[in-house]
């Protein structure tokens, strides 16, 4: 391993990085809301890296029954040819360019093992794993509030008296949501059909056009009023997991700088 202190990000690797972690996978369906899930956030000289092509096991066949996933000939850099089919980043060059040598690992419990984006799940040092791991829920990502069918269960637990770290807000995020699932479902029914197609671009917007009739326009209010509700009810709870994020990245820096 390169010394640590080369492998250190930038400021800006550290912000970004921050950000895309808490949006790289759809966190909000594959957290448990009970339990959430365990990361690790490291510094590896693979970060990026990891390309496999699915190629036939038998090539003399036209049909191959089976595949081997195989590095390409130029290497295991994502490139242009051979892209990472992600929308946080392509190839290993615009990896490097947003984040630097910094990775993470995710498992669901302690007793799973852990999951690698890019490269080999590797063996973290013991110190290193102690201080730089914690424990996301499924509102790290933003699509949480629009997304509630993986937790139903989850959610009549708490209802029932479960406990859980941020049982009250997530509970009053719920509340919010149903109702303002229900109301709009009501309110966009209850217009004609030419009045729901002059709603198409603005619903969520806070400014709509003076011209359109009083109806919609008002359908229109009330639907950006109850939307900002509930995203002001999410954003205490979205920013409890990514401030864990970043106290997991200064973490990280110290033990870079601990030479």
């Amino acid at each position: 391993m390169k010394n640590r202190a080369s492998l250190r990000p930038s400021v800006e690797q550290y912000h970004s990085f921050e950000n895309y972690l808490g949006e790289a996978h759809s966190w909000y369906k594959h957290l448990s809301l009970m339990d959430g899930g365990q990361f690790v956030v490291f510094v590896a000289t693979d970060a990026g890296t990891g390309c496999l092509l699915a190629v036939p096991s038998d090539p003399s066949l036209e049909v191959a029954p089976h595949y081997d996933l195989v590095t390409p000939k130029e290497g295991s850099d994502f490139t242009e040819k051979h892209p990472r089919l992600h929308y946080g980043w392509q190839t290993t060059k615009e990896y490097r360019q947003r984040f630097g040598f910094l990775d993470y690992m995710w498992r669901r419990t302690p007793k799973d093992s852990y999951s690698r984006d890019g490269g080999k799940v590797i063996k973290l040092p013991r110190e290193l794993e102690k201080r730089c791991s914690f424990l996301l829920y499924p509102y790290v990502a933003g699509r949480f509030v629009d997304v509630w069918s993986p937790h139903k269960k989850a959610i009549e637990q708490l209802r029932k008296g479960a406990s859980h770290p941020d049982r009250e807000l997530v509970l009053e995020l719920a509340r919010l949501a149903e109702a303002n699932n229900e109301a709009f479902n009501a309110d966009y029914w209850g217009l004609t059909t030419g009045e729901r197609e002059l709603t198409t671009g603005h619903i969520g917007q806070r400014d709509v056009p003076d011209d359109l009739p009083f109806k919609v326009k008002r359908f229109l209010e009330d639907q950006y009023s109850r939307r900002s509700g509930v995203t002001a009810a999410f954003r205490p709870l979205q920013e409890k997991e990514l401030a864990k994020i970043r106290r997991a990245l200064a973490a990280l820096d110290h033990w870079l700088l601990d030479n």
